[in-house]
Order: C-alpha cells, then structure tokens, then sequence
C-alpha cells in the first residue's frame, strides 16, 4: 500500500496548536506581572514625590516653626483610591541647633505594607 505523504496529519496539527496555546499563555502571564510591577512602580514613585514635597514644606518653615517641634500623621488619598499615611517625626540634631527631619510615607499593598522615609537636617 502507497500512503500520500504530503500535508499534514491531524495529530500534527493537534501538537501544533497546543504549542501554540502553551506559548500564548506564557505571554499572557508575563504580561500580567508586568502590568503588577508597574502598578507598584507608579505607587513608589507617588510615595516618593509626597514625602520630598512635604520634606521641601517643612524645610522651607523656619527653624523656631511650631510645625518643627512635634511629629504628626496625615493621609493622604489619591485619585485611584490608595491611602497614604505620611508622618513627621522631628528629633534633635547632631550637633547644637539642628534638628533631623524624617518624612515617612506608608501605603498598603495587598498581602504587604510598604514604605518610604527620607531625611535630612534643618539648621537655625
């Protein structure tokens, strides 16, 4: 008996397209993770913005500022409804008349809680 050996078999075209499936949803994955990080990059560099805003506020206050003196919590909401905590914590400085400025913000994330904290010193 002569088979014809042209063309393709249904098993082939079966393998073919499970590869092809198995590919596609590779993609999709990676393409998922992808949209999850940026996501996080967008709410560290939100975080990161808050804190060196309210950093520039509070050093452009005068040393003597009641402000300076005690540490307090704010929240801040933005437009896609992410909460952040942002605190002040003033302490005394390294040497006569300064005082350390420490700015945190906190966000959550799910199954996470994350933060950013910057400092810096103010001198009379």
């Amino acid at each position: 008996m002569l088979y014809n050996t042209q063309g393709f078999s249904l098993i082939d075209l079966l393998i073919a397209i499970l590869i092809l499936c198995i590919g596609l949803l590779a993609i999709g994955k990676m393409q998922m993770n992808s949209l999850a990080s940026i996501s996080t990059t967008n709410q560290r560099l939100e975080a990161t913005c808050i804190a060196q805003s309210k950093m520039d506020m509070l050093l452009s206050l005068d040393y003597n500022n009641t402000l300076l003196s005690t540490s307090y919590n704010e929240t801040f909401t933005d437009n896609k409804g992410i909460k952040f905590l942002i605190s002040f914590i003033p302490k005394p400085g390294p040497v006569a008349n300064t005082k350390i400025i420490e700015v945190e913000v906190k966000w959550p994330l799910p199954n996470t809680k994350h933060s950013f904290s910057i400092k810096d010193i103010k001198y009379e």
